[in-house]
């Protein structure tokens, strides 16, 4: 039988009918047999969703494990005022954080340049191409494979620089679970090295049927965008859209923008492992490299729901989802709402937001 895998958006053929397994990230959550409609090339096609039941215990265990951030949206950046690699270290400097946490996440260092040296693209938006193309046959060697986007990592994110000598190793390692984050921003970085016009972008939603089946939550979804004007492309490395297939709504990233989805993953991280001081402290940093962002707001929300302040969390939900009315935010917001109002009437309400926008949300409606 085919199936779909919801949070990398695998399509494979299993013999399990019980819980297949994707054999690109390895999760058994999300997966969704295919109808032959679903299966079809025409644009459109219908999907069908994992029980309601099954959805809703994952939705539980989320409340329960209060570890949810969504995608972020900002403005676009300003032309021609894009601070150097140089300052945003220094506004890093000022953010209260350890020497060793202090990184610029897609800077374009010796070990990019080595790796892009390594591949040999030569220069401008075609040479970002060919570095799309390396890291896709690197994931196909078993480099690496994605790591589903609605599950935070012990381990925090790698920048450019780290993740670029993890691939230049000769070690043998397990493939390593990359993040869409991570590897947008090591695409980005080696863009910058090729001259290319580049910029990071968070994706929102894809054109045509959604894909994945709902929206990417907790970790967000990148993509770089090459050129510029009426010729501007996005790459996708995570899922391997390339300019053909890679299209729709985004949010384009100025140099401290990009900088604070490491802060706010990072955060993730150190929650998971109960480290909920350390855990607000990064997003502290990851806010104040872009306060406009609805969902690092909302990852702070759900750190201080953590500490057992449910007002206070509940406060940033709302003012998060004030800014970004997206509806992975309301669905966290609803998620929290449903330990808050027993009645169920502030969740039921939200979801109902969350699927006006997004009528196909499995999440949400169960």
């Amino acid at each position: 039988m085919k199936y779909r895998c919801i949070p990398c958006d695998h399509e494979f053929d299993s013999e399990s009918t019980s819980k297949p397994r994707c054999p690109r990230c390895m999760t058994i959550h999300d997966i969704e047999p295919m109808t032959a409609s679903a299966t079809a090339p025409a644009k459109g096609g219908k999907k069908k969703y994992l029980g309601p039941a099954v959805l809703l215990g994952i939705l539980l265990i989320g409340i329960a494990a209060v570890l949810l951030l969504n995608p972020k949206e900002g403005s676009e950046p300003e032309g021609g005022n894009a601070p150097s690699p140089n300052d945003i270290k220094a506004r890093l400097a000022e953010l209260s954080l350890e020497p060793d946490q202090v990184v610029d996440p897609c800077d374009a260092s010796d070990s990019v340049k080595a790796w892009v040296d390594q591949i040999g693209p030569g220069d401008g938006p075609e040479a970002t191409e060919k570095l799309q193309t390396a890291l896709l046959r690197a994931k196909e060697q078993g480099l690496w494979r994605p790591h589903p986007q609605r599950e935070p990592r012990p381990s925090a994110p790698l920048s450019a620089h780290s993740l670029a000598t993890r691939f230049m190793s000769t070690a043998k390692e397990a493939p390593y679970e990359a993040l869409s984050y991570e590897l947008a921003c090591l695409l980005l970085a080696g863009g910058r090295v090729a001259k290319a016009p580049v910029r990071l972008v968070e994706v929102l939603e894809f054109d045509g049927a959604q894909s994945p089946a709902d929206p990417d939550g907790r970790l967000g979804r990148y993509a770089v965008e090459v050129g510029q004007g009426s010729e501007a492309f996005l790459l996708d490395p995570y899922s391997g859209r390339s300019k053909a297939s890679a299209k729709g709504r985004t949010t384009a990233l100025d140099r401290l923008q990009e900088a604070a989805p490491y802060y706010g993953i990072a955060a993730l991280s150190r929650l998971v492992s109960r480290q909920t001081p350390e855990a607000l402290r990064l997003n502290d940093a990851a806010v104040a490299l872009d306060g406009r962002s609805g969902w690092l707001r909302m990852g702070r929300g759900l750190i201080i729901a953590a500490t057992g302040a449910i007002e206070e969390a509940m406060n940033e939900l709302e003012r998060s989802v004030k800014t970004q009315e997206e509806p992975p935010l309301l669905v966290d917001l609803a998620e929290l709402q449903l330990m808050t109002d027993s009645s169920g009437r502030s969740a039921e309400s939200s979801l109902v937001a969350a699927l006006s926008k997004t009528p196909k949300y499995a999440r949400a409606k169960a």
